[in-house]
């Protein structure tokens, strides 16, 4: 909800949206990339063979 404020009615300061994009994903991906092998045992879990 913070990024819209970059967004103006007839212009938008995209570097500074990138960067607040950036910012906001960086953590997002390295929980991802600290859990991935959770993520697939969970998600094989159940598989028979």
């Amino acid at each position: 909800m913070g990024l819209t404020r970059f967004f103006g009615e007839f212009a938008t300061d995209r570097a500074a949206l990138f960067a607040g994009l950036v910012i906001a994903l960086v953590p997002l991906a390295l929980v991802f990339a600290f859990a991935i092998k959770q993520i697939i045992a969970g998600l094989t879990a159940g598989m028979s063979r």
